[in-house]
């Protein structure tokens, strides 16, 4: 078990439903979203796989990130990552984006939490738990989960930034 203050933390808030609504707009999230399961994986693939439609925009959201570890942490703190990417055996086309998180700070010793389940709430909640005690902690834009990290972390005496994310439009569900 981590104990509190000991680490970082960094929301790596690259799933490929929020990949396809920040890049696209509401219309591919539902396509994705209400998809069958065979669909979705096929959609993962052509968008985010290594070569994928949005592996350019996807490549400069993790330099974005890693820019902000490289400003707000350590080398000697470990950093824990929250995210989607590595938990779920069937989504095998994001896998990558992790490997690329661990390529580019190869200073940094990162953690990664694994599940028991493919309940992406769970899953979640766990991820929000395991934050809420970071030294610092660093946030994904328009995130409810990284919000609610951020203001544990804070309520923990913890310090929390949010990632500058270039060409990151913000896109509402009306």
């Amino acid at each position: 078990a981590l104990k509190p203050g000991t680490f970082n933390c960094v929301h790596l808030n690259l799933a490929t439903d929020w990949i396809l609504y920040k890049t696209e707009g509401l219309h591919a999230w539902k396509r994705y979203f209400f998809a069958d399961a065979d669909s979705r994986l096929s959609i993962e693939e052509d968008c985010c796989s290594r070569h994928g439609t949005k592996s350019a925009w996807i490549l400069s959201v993790l330099q974005a990130l890693a820019k902000s570890a490289r400003a707000y942490f350590l080398p000697a703190d470990p950093i824990l990552l929250l995210t989607i990417l590595g938990k779920d055996a069937r989504s095998r086309a994001t896998q990558w984006m992790l490997e690329e998180w661990i390529h580019i700070l190869p200073e940094f010793t990162m953690l990664v939490g694994q599940s028991e389940t493919s309940e992406v709430q769970l899953n979640a909640a766990s991820d929000v738990s395991a934050g809420s005690r970071a030294k610092t902690f660093i946030s994904f834009p328009e995130s409810m989960m990284s919000w609610l990290v951020a203001a544990r972390v804070q309520a923990h005496k913890g310090m929390s930034y949010q990632a500058r994310i270039p060409k990151y439009t913000h896109r509402t569900l009306l």
